[in-house]
């Protein structure tokens, strides 16, 4: 898919990218109730797209007002109930899952607890790793959405301008290996820079730029899984989009997918690097 550079759909994609990140930019600055209240409305927004695409229309209403619920208070409770709270909801959200199969089969009204499981798949899928951005100070909040971010521009046009051979157009019929390598590119040298110029808690400073390219490489290998798989969910929902919420963009979910896997792996990889 080849890209017009001054085409209105490529302006209207780069002005709603601008005016996301200035409200991003703001709520980070701010942190606290602001940064929770960004975090808990992207959520819930992006748990609704998600659950359409497991349930579309009113199908399943209870289990998406008992996941949204639950996202809620993951993302503005987390820093109150600490882990054991958080292992405390998904076991009860796990129980209303087993719960609510059992009677519906006793009920003799069919399904199988498969359709259950987007329930607390969708929990874990985007509050949960979001909300892993609460523990981090702004400089690294702006790492992991640098990485994320770059991985979707480099992958987006190199991808555009130089894509000739296709990755798996059973499930994204434009990307390109051509993509993949663009992303993997600029995300690892934006990474190395970042990591090895921005002023960073103490305890990563003797952390070396080779590690911070490898780390920028893992970042974006996991970012593009990430858009494969929810190409993967939107297809085979036969959606184009997640939503048509974001101008040029579609959905918040289309916007999420790279960071909701970037934000736990850097926490996993501070952990072992310390």
């Amino acid at each position: 898919m080849k890209i017009t550079m001054l085409g209105p759909a490529h302006k209207t994609r780069i002005l709603t990218a601008m005016i996301l990140a200035a409200i991003l930019l703001g709520c980070l600055a701010a942190g606290g109730w602001p940064l929770r209240l960004l975090l808990c409305g992207v959520s819930l927004l992006a748990m609704w797209e998600l659950y359409q695409i497991f349930w579309p229309g009113w199908g399943n209403a209870a289990g998406k007002a008992a996941g949204m619920i639950c996202g809620g208070i993951i993302t503005l409770g987390t820093g109150c109930s600490g882990w054991g709270g958080l292992l405390a909801l998904l076991g009860l959200v796990t129980i209303l899952a087993a719960l609510r199969f059992t009677i519906r089969y006793g009920q003799g009204k069919g399904g199988t607890l498969r359709e259950e499981l987007p329930l607390l798949f969708g929990i874990m899928y985007i509050p949960m790793s979001l909300q892993f951005a609460l523990g981090l100070n702004m400089v690294e909040q702006i790492l992991a959405l640098l990485a994320a971010a770059a991985s979707d521009i480099g992958a987006y046009y190199a991808g555009s301008l130089l894509g000739r051979h296709k990755i798996c157009p059973a499930i994204s019929p434009h990307k390109s290996w051509e993509g993949f390598a663009g992303g993997l590119l600029l995300n690892a040298a934006t990474v190395a820079l970042y990591g090895s110029l921005a002023p960073l808690p103490p305890e990563l400073s003797g952390i070396a730029p080779w590690q911070w390219f490898l780390a920028g490489v893992i970042f974006s290998l996991l970012a593009q899984f990430g858009d494969f798989f929810e190409s993967a969910l939107k297809r085979e929902a036969g959606v184009k989009d997640s939503s048509r919420l974001l101008p040029g963009h579609g959905g918040l979910l289309d916007r999420l997918d790279s960071i909701v896997l970037v934000l736990p792996a850097y926490v996993l990889l501070k952990w072992l690097w310390l």
